[in-house]
């Protein structure tokens, strides 16, 4: 084993030292060790005869309580690592996934609703052209039935015109006249109804 060279005391500078302390990793006098024994923080400290126990080994029995502590911390980052890794990893999938399928159920509803309200709109249209569109229909029949009857009266009264005989020209006249009579006003055609208008912000 090395033998060390006479060290000064690292306390007082003064004498020989003669024991080592591991945790205070100094030299000391044995006038210096009685004071360092009497110390609550240090009397318990690990202490070796300077010249019996080579320095290198000291450094390593120093070194021991902080290689532990660095091993601790080491495993405690993997396991951080770890969590990070697999629980908050999977923990970040869970609620994304919860808040996506959320989304897209409301979504799904929200479309069915919007179906519902526009089936009901696209109907209340087709019924105004149909209910529009028949009562055209039926204005149109009535004009034509209508023009009919003032085209075979007036067609007649062109006839009658001709007649040369008076009496006859009087008492054609005079049924014509009744039938004429009888024929119906041409009717006041009403335009459309207007279509109920559709209002985009109160659909959406």
């Amino acid at each position: 084993m090395a033998q060390i060279s006479a060290t000064k005391c690292d306390l007082c500078s003064e004498n020989d030292g003669s024991i080592f302390c591991y945790e205070c990793k100094q030299a000391m006098c044995l006038s210096c060790r009685s004071l360092h024994d009497k110390i609550p923080s240090t009397r318990k400290h690990k202490v070796s005869d300077l010249y019996k126990v080579d320095r290198l080994v000291f450094q390593s029995e120093l070194e021991c309580s902080s290689h532990q502590e660095l091993k601790e911390k080491l495993e405690e980052i993997k396991v951080a690592i770890d969590n990070v890794k697999s629980g908050h990893r999977e923990k970040i999938k869970q609620d994304s996934d919860k808040v996506e399928l959320l989304i897209k159920s409301t979504a799904d509803a929200m479309h069915g609703i919007i179906d519902i309200v526009k089936d009901i709109r696209v109907n209340e249209v087709t019924d105004y052209k149909q209910l529009e569109n028949e009562q055209i229909d039926r204005t149109v029949r009535k004009l034509e039935k209508l023009k009919v009857g003032y085209e075979n009266t007036t067609s007649t009264f062109d006839q009658l015109l001709t007649e040369t005989h008076d009496t006859t020209f009087y008492q054609s006249y005079d049924t014509q006249k009744s039938t004429f009579d009888k024929l119906d006003d041409i009717p006041q055609y009403s335009k459309p109804d207007d279509i109920r208008t559709f209002d985009e912000e109160s659909f959406l």
